[in-house]
């Protein structure tokens, strides 16, 4: 593990993968100067209503919905390296493509505190 990957390891103990791995970030955008730090704020700003809206699609029932926004969410947080999340979405498209609704209630709600280290860490850069 990078000195960066570890920096942006999530608090949680436990967590499988880093909030972001800078250092694969830093080979999509270069360094994390004003275009980069951009780059990661845009996605929050960006996938942040996709966020509210999967729980909507979950909360619906609606199968094709939640897998749009999933699959849209997913590649943003992989674009990005945010690999926690970008995980939490993997394992979430596999409950709504299968209708499984209680783990796909279970998912989301796993995604939440994801997405508060993710703000922070965005916040901080």
């Amino acid at each position: 593990m990078t000195a960066d990957v570890a920096a942006a390891a999530p608090s949680q103990a436990g967590a499988a993968a880093p909030v972001f791995d800078l250092e694969e970030l830093r080979q999509v955008v270069g360094s994390l100067d004003e275009n980069g730090r951009h780059f990661l704020h845009q996605f929050i700003r960006s996938t942040k209503p996709i966020v509210t809206d999967i729980g909507k699609a979950i909360a619906a029932r609606d199968r094709e919905r939640g897998r749009r926004s999933i699959h849209t969410a997913k590649g943003a947080a992989r674009t990005i390296m945010a690999l926690e999340l970008a995980q939490l979405f993997a394992d979430l498209e596999q409950c709504i493509m299968s209708e499984d609704w209680v783990g796909a209630q279970a998912g989301y709600a796993a995604i939440g505190p994801a997405w508060t280290r993710a703000e922070e860490f965005v916040a901080k850069v």
